[in-house]
């Protein structure tokens, strides 16, 4: 990274000129994670240069020297690398037109610094490294006859050092490389390329890949609106925390502030009993939590305190929207087929082809196997009002996303976009109602998984049907601890018995509504004798939600509890891809996508509803996910395949907001992307073989220089910039 800079600062033009200022934007040599913006940053490096002119053989330098005062002015943990580049001038070879250089040594340590978290460190102990380019290349010869690179770094502050060095010639490149450190960070490996396969040797095994028909698939990416801003959201975030046994755990938390406690450690391995026992217990309300901000670097992590309620609550805003704007998304509904004396899923998609609702499945339920029955729809086709019993029609879909709809009719939908309540944003607690399916939270405890069922945890008044508004529920949501208790006198806190096995299949879902004259006037019941409509007529209304997989966690500074950080929502992203093949980056499973349409949840770096494939890891082999009969992909983890997305969308392709009007435009940038080889068969690289004469580099690869004070930036002119 440092390099690219450093090829920016023109210092080659600017021999024996005195020291000056390179004007530099990282947005060109350090946006990996694709979150620089151009313009933003400027960094201002101090470059002095010299070196002896070729041309004048009587000139007394003797070697290309060049330091470079590397000011990383926005990380705290690197803010300062002195560097140096040396050419001896007879490692310089000019052959007519074409310059080589036999030997280049760039040698880097960090500059004295206040690092956070280990406070004063001097020039070089921090980190200390050198990288050497060499080209062999005699009187006679036209170009390199070979080219070695080698690359020695050492961390004094955590023991660590990397080693490697590869040679090419011929078009053959051979390495050798290690790492030294902790145990589990430690590693040796060989290498060999040809034009066409690579040979790698890495902890124990040995791979043969094809170096041509590589395919690709992308991890993140960044949103832009359609302002050029980026979108800049979070919904989920990684966390980690110390258990009583001393051992480190993890857990995911995702929107809206759902908590998932991994069973697996560090190396993969299933926790055992006491061990998941240790993990639960550690990511619980009020303990110490750690985000891991960046895998690859700890000292970007943020140390929390995780607060739990183990509901959440949905304020549920509705709008009509013509179907239209959600095409080529697929939703789902359920109906009672009277027919069939059955309750049937139905799914059905607005066709933009067509510009009409087309019926793409239907399948029987039943209830004593919790089975779906076959499609009976074998061909999409028109969906009509019969389809639907001539009636509204609740569905639910991820271009939805929390939320949920009504489709009216063939045309409009009633859309409930779901908005989280969190701690905090209310000035005073809210006191709901419920007029059927009000949770008993005095019942959730002895719930029989076996016997019981959904309703068995429902006050048997009001029914929802002929119960009148005076013996409907009344619940308190705490403004400060997002929590919901029954006003019925228990005070009860209305979430899931955690110690139940029935919550396993059940969740807590209730519909809930501000009882205000105005509103139960909308709902026809201003006498309490009175049965109001479903609370879903109105313009805006509440859902609570308790399981397994709802919940609301957040973090809070541990010095500040005003100061609290939520998952936010995704967004329900919208598009095509190209409809050309060969704008879209090769796949891993060599499915073709073009014209393909996706429906998508952007959360702020991951992206979910990406077709997927099953990948090995290890052996690089791929396999398509096996879906069940609810749409949900598996792939075989025992055997060591992982899901992953099977595409890397294409740079600036451009997806749709739906849920605004008119429907809000982003761009999507690729910020974190893997590219595979293609797997070949080991007798395909029988022939190659590794160079066991290559030598490691030693720590004498790294001769120490002596910085030279460094002039004073104010009073130097900039004689370079990457500015455009």
């Amino acid at each position: 990274m440092i390099l690219c800079f450093i090829s920016s600062t023109n210092w080659t033009q600017n021999l024996n000129t005195g020291a000056y200022v390179a004007e530099l934007d990282p947005y060109h040599c350090e946006n990996s994670e694709g979150n620089r913006i151009k313009g933003q940053i400027t960094y201002r490096w101090v470059v002095n240069a010299t070196g002896p002119d070729l041309d004048d053989p009587n000139d007394p330098l003797v070697e290309y020297r060049a330091n470079v005062w590397v000011h990383l002015s926005d990380n705290p943990y690197m803010p300062f690398v002195d560097t140096q580049i040396v050419v001896k001038r007879e490692d310089v070879v000019v052959k007519e037109s074409k310059v080589f250089v036999k030997k280049l040594a760039f040698t880097y340590k960090n500059g004295a610094a206040t690092i956070p978290g280990y406070g004063e460190i001097d020039s070089g102990a921090g980190m200390k490294g050198v990288l050497i380019q060499e080209c062999a290349i005699g009187a006679g010869d036209a170009d390199c006859t070979s080219r070695s690179l080698t690359w020695y770094e050492a961390s004094p502050v955590d023991g660590g050092v990397l080693r490697a060095k590869s040679i090419t010639e011929n078009g053959i490149t051979k390495a050798t490389f290690a790492s030294t450190g902790d145990d589990e960070d430690s590693f040796s490996g060989k290498m060999v390329t040809s034009p066409n396969f690579a040979k790698l040797q890495f902890r124990n095994t040995t791979y043969c890949d094809k170096m041509s028909d590589r395919a690709y698939f992308g991890e993140q990416y960044v949103a832009y609106d359609d302002s050029g801003k980026k979108v800049r959201l979070q919904s989920y975030a990684n966390l980690k925390a110390t258990g009583t046994d001393d051992a480190t755990y993890h857990a995911f938390m995702s929107y809206p502030g759902n908590l998932y406690v991994s069973e697996y450690d560090d190396e993969g391995n299933k926790l055992e009993d006491a061990e998941k026992a240790s993990a639960s217990a550690a990511f619980i309300d009020g303990e110490s939590v750690t985000e891991i901000v960046d895998w690859n670097d700890p000292s970007k992590d943020v140390n929390f305190k995780l607060k739990i309620s183990r509901g959440v609550l949905y304020k549920k805003t509705n709008s009509i929207q013509p179907a239209s704007n959600y095409k080529d998304a697929p939703v789902i509904g359920w109906l009672w087929d009277s027919t069939e004396n059955a309750m049937v899923e139905i799914k059905f998609v607005y066709d933009s082809s067509s510009d009409k609702i087309m019926l793409t499945s239907k399948k029987q339920y039943s209830w004593e196997t919790n089975d779906l029955a076959n499609n009976t729809i074998s061909t999409p086709r028109d969906l009509t009002m019969d389809d639907i019993n001539s009636e509204p029609l609740g569905c639910y879909g991820s271009i939805f996303g929390q939320g949920s709809a009504i489709l009216l009719n063939l045309t409009h939908f009633k859309v409930a976009k779901a908005e989280t309540i969190t701690p905090g944003s209310l000035p005073n607690n809210l006191v709901l109602t419920c007029s059927e399916q009000c949770a008993n939270a005095s019942t959730f405890a002895t719930l029989n998984p076996t016997t019981d069922y959904q309703g068995s945890m429902m006050y048997a008044q009001p029914n929802g049907y002929s119960d009148g508004r005076s013996t409907y529920k009344t619940f308190t949501f705490d403004k400060d601890t997002a929590k919901l208790t029954d006003d019925s006198g228990s005070n009860l806190e209305v979430v899931l018995d955690v110690t139940n096995d029935f919550f396993k299949q059940n969740s807590v879902w209730m519909t809930l509504f501000e009882a205000t004259d105005d509103h139960v006037a909308e709902l026809g019941c201003s006498t309490v004798s009175q049965v109001c409509n479903h609370p879903s007529a109105l313009d805006e209304y509440y859902e609570w939600r308790s399981s397994w997989w709802d919940g609301m966690a957040w973090l809070e500074d541990p010095n500040d509890a005003t100061k609290k950080k939520f998952m936010q929502a995704p967004l329900a992203l919208q598009g095509q891809m190209p409809t050309t093949a060969s704008a879209i980056p090769r796949t891993p499973s060599g499915t073709n996508y073009a014209g393909t349409n996706l429906n998508l949840q952007y959360e702020g770096g991951w992206i979910n509803g990406l077709p997927q494939v099953c990948l090995n890891q290890g052996s690089g082999d791929r396999t398509a996910p096996e879906y069940d009969q609810w749409g949900n992909a598996r792939c075989d983890w025992d055997n060591g395949y992982h899901q992953v997305p099977d595409v890397a969308l294409p740079d600036g392709i451009t997806l749709e907001d739906p849920s605004t009007s008119p429907p809000s435009k982003y761009v999507l940038k690729l910020s974190s992307g893997v590219e595979l080889l293609q797997r070949a068969d080991a007798s395909q690289c029988a022939s190659m073989s590794f160079d066991d004469a290559i030598q490691l580099p030693e720590e004498s690869a790294f001769v120490d220089f002596d910085m030279p004070s460094k002039p004073n930036a104010t009073t130097l002119m900039v004689k370079s910039t990457d500015k455009e």
